[in-house]
């Protein structure tokens, strides 16, 4: 079990509760976050691909914008 990923629901909640309220482009950006964080599996894609992308650094990037985007939130007071 990933207990990170665990403690960050509640961050993850509120992204998707607040979602109208970002800008268009920031709500694919985090649809895309959300989806490649959520939807990869080693079992799905293989070793070499798992590997490959888990080297790309991009889930980590996507998950640097989700917490941008709760920053984001809390200093506008949304959150």
């Amino acid at each position: 079990m990933d207990y990170v990923l665990l403690l960050a629901t509640p961050a993850v909640m509120l992204l998707l509760d607040r979602f109208e309220e970002f800008h268009p482009a920031a709500r694919w950006l985090l649809f895309a976050s959300l989806a490649l964080a959520g939807l990869t599996f080693w079992d799905v894609l293989g070793r070499e691909p798992y590997r490959a992308l888990m080297m790309s650094r991009v889930i980590t990037v996507g998950a640097l914008f989700e917490v941008a985007l709760v920053v984001h939130l809390r200093a506008r007071r949304a959150a």
